[in-house]
């Protein structure tokens, strides 16, 4: 009896097995895959968004090639430095887990930096406001700028990530008795370089600014001190 008991409860546990390894043989492994946006000159600062298209995957693993991780499903993430870096997406689910990777080719910033000064070109002006437009028609009508920002100590200012195109500034900074304030454009910036301008002002006393007028000039690069 006790016999045909062991080999009836044998029998049950291999089938119980033999089910079980069916079921998770019938269930298909993960298909990963992924794109990402921006697709043309990525940049280091940029926030690149990561989009999961994995088929049959219910949890992921993302290893971004610089040593950052995600657990999301679609994480956005930003490289510190230019380089090559390979990101690898691993999908699961329960018959287990498969992987692809791509390379993404991480470029320096594009820089746009601004050397603001009096007219001279030799004294700086710190704490000037500096708005910067990507069109003429909003710069002449003096409407809200696209980028805005403050010189520091050196009289600087710089803003990163930005387009490759011809930018349009005003600088301003008020003082007691007048302002000095300057408006230019710049030619159209060289991709994944620094792009540094300088930016003499006029001084314009208080009572002469209803009457005082700028033209947009061309602004000169600086030199290799700046």
């Amino acid at each position: 009896m006790e016999t045909r008991h062991f080999f009836r409860s044998f029998q049950s546990s291999v089938i119980i097995v033999i089910a079980l390894l069916t079921v998770i043989s019938c269930k298909r492994f993960p298909e990963p895959d992924f794109s990402y946006t921006p697709t043309d000159n990525l940049e280091a600062g940029d926030a690149i968004q990561f989009t999961n298209g994995s088929a049959d995957a219910n949890t992921y693993e993302w290893e971004f090639g610089d040593g950052g991780t995600s657990s999301q499903e679609n994480p956005m993430y930003t490289y510190a430095e230019a380089g090559i870096y390979d990101v690898k997406l691993t999908a699961f689910n329960e018959a287990g887990g498969q992987a692809k990777t791509k390379s993404l080719i991480i470029n320096e910033p594009t820089v746009l930096g601004f050397f603001v000064s009096d007219s001279t070109g030799k004294i700086a002006l710190s704490d000037a406001e500096v708005w910067v437009y990507d069109n003429e028609s909003d710069w002449e009508n003096l409407n809200e700028p696209q980028i805005t920002g403050i010189t520091d100590s050196e009289g600087i200012v710089v803003f990163t990530n930005v387009e490759p195109i011809v930018f349009y500034i005003w600088a301003v900074k008020q003082e007691t008795g007048g302002t000095w304030i300057s408006g230019g454009y710049t030619p159209a910036l060289e991709q994944n370089e620094i792009n540094m301008f300088n930016v003499p002002c006029t001084w314009v006393e208080n009572q002469k600014k209803a009457t005082f007028s700028i033209k947009r000039h061309p602004l000169e690069l600086t030199g290799a001190g700046h």
